[in-house]
């Protein structure tokens, strides 16, 4: 079967990018689709860091990672969104105790604007549901997939960062929504299937682009018994990385097994409003200023790009 390489991706987003750039505010004014209510104009002002959380292989929290470091970001007074895009399998608000009337399928069928959408989540940070039990939005087409990063340029334009839940694995959407972030969390845990997967989106992710054009790939290794196993982890990722991709990832930490994590899931609060003292909590609290120093929120790097127009545009 025919597939989409995400540097083919890139190009129909970098002239979809193009496009707006050279035609200014208005051209958000016109409907992006015959079938699609028409979007508000692109505020003006900074664009936000893009940050995409992803993994090989589904169950090994990466969701929990992407809500509570929203929480983390929002409680250091960033202004975040969140998009769930996890396409067709969205539970970002379930994990948030939310019950979204409309969610980003709404969007994409041209029922709501993108402004129905967007929730105030826990913490101060706003989210962008996805939609769960929807099998046409498991793997979107290419124009929904250009409306959706469309969408994503105006999101940027109100806030510091900008998170991406993207779905596990290595479908089409999940790469496109990594080949457009400027950074790149690929969740893992110390289960071989887990570490095989992680190296497997790696290598889909590289094998599509230019190195410089690739975003930062770091890894975060969850439910370990301590930081010397997220350690060996890591170890063993980055040396396969290292053999036959010819690059290192680095290590955003590791997140230690805890009970107060299982906990918050089922009473639908985010493990840092949950227990903020639990040890899984510093941890994310460890990955989240690793987080923010990547993405340019930091003194030290904030001559850095940032956004997904810049993060395009480089290319």
């Amino acid at each position: 079967m025919h597939t989409t390489a995400p540097a083919d991706q890139a190009s129909r987003l970098r002239a979809l990018v193009g496009e707006i750039v050279t035609a200014g505010p208005q051209a958000f004014t016109a409907p992006l689709r015959t079938e699609s209510p028409p979007a508000p104009p692109a505020p003006a002002g900074p664009k936000a860091a893009v940050i995409a959380v992803a993994s090989g292989k589904g169950g090994v929290g990466k969701t929990n990672l992407a809500v509570n470091l929203a929480v983390a970001f929002a409680q250091r007074r960033q202004r975040v969104v969140l998009l769930d895009a996890d396409l067709g399998l969205g539970n970002a608000d379930v994990i948030c105790g939310l019950n979204p009337r409309l969610n980003l399928a709404h969007r994409l069928s041209g029922e709501a604007r993108l402004s129905d959408v967007i929730l105030d989540a826990p913490a101060g940070f706003r989210l962008v549901p996805g939609a769960s039990g929807v099998a046409s939005m498991a793997d979107l087409p290419a124009h929904r997939r250009d409306d959706l990063l469309r969408d994503l340029v105006h999101l940027e334009s109100g806030c510091d960062l900008l998170i991406l839940d993207c779905g596990a694995g290595i479908g089409r959407s999940v790469l496109t929504f990594l080949a457009a972030s400027e950074s790149a969390l690929i969740v893992t845990t110390p289960e071989p299937t887990a570490v095989t997967d992680a190296y497997a989106l790696i290598k889909c992710l590289r094998a599509g682009l230019a190195p410089s054009d690739a975003p930062t790939i770091s890894l975060v290794v969850n439910q370990v018994r301590d930081h010397a196993e997220a350690m060996s982890v890591h170890a063993r990722i980055e040396q396969v990385c290292s053999r036959f991709l010819g690059f290192s990832p680095a290590l955003a930490g590791g997140i230690r097994t805890d009970p107060a994590l299982p906990a918050a899931v089922r009473e639908r609060t985010p493990l840092l409003l949950h227990a903020p003292r639990s040890r899984a909590s510093e941890d994310v609290r460890v990955v989240a200023n690793y987080a923010m120093g990547l993405c340019g929120l930091t003194p030290a790097n904030a001559a850095r790009p940032k956004g997904l127009v810049a993060r395009l545009l480089r290319f």
